[in-house]
């Protein structure tokens, strides 16, 4: 008997051809198609919510730079009975909580609600709510909220 032999004809070194995934390789898969639909799904999300108010953002950016809008409409989800309400949340370059600033708080709110009525049909919707916040560098972030009855 030929040990040599018996080694170089072993059967379990030659390669396979129905070679299996590991299950780690699954997972690792799995992990990649989870995180596509996710992002997927969130980007449709974002897109269907936030599209119908993309013209009033642009004009609002048009008008008032480094402003950095978002613009929502709706609902709250919890209040059913609460009143339909655009929200316009915006930076603005003054304190909006400084007295000596009220002129320029009501101001830039009365150009958001005429800007809303030029680019977005507000007839649905009751309330206009504009968020002001001011960053300073090295401060605290000044913010004031201020609510209107649409017509």
């Amino acid at each position: 008997m030929n040990v040599a032999n018996d080694i170089d004809n072993d059967p379990s070194d030659e390669p396979t051809s129905n070679r299996e995934i590991s299950s780690g390789t699954w997972i690792v898969i799995a992990m990649f198609a989870f995180g596509t639909i996710l992002t997927t799904t969130l980007f449709i999300y974002w897109e269907m919510h936030t599209a119908p108010y993309r013209p009033l953002q642009q004009a609002i950016v048009a008008e008032f730079p480094k402003s950095k809008p978002r613009v929502e409409g709706g609902q709250r989800k919890s209040h059913k009975d609460s009143p339909m309400t655009l929200r316009v949340v915006m930076s603005v370059l003054f304190d909006p909580n400084e007295e000596k600033n009220g002129l320029k708080v009501n101001s830039t709110i009365d150009k958001v609600q005429e800007l809303a009525d030029q680019h977005h049909d507000l007839s649905g919707f009751d309330m206009l709510h504009v968020h002001l916040y001011h960053t300073p560098p090295e401060q605290e972030i000044s913010q004031k909220s201020i609510e209107r009855e649409l017509p």
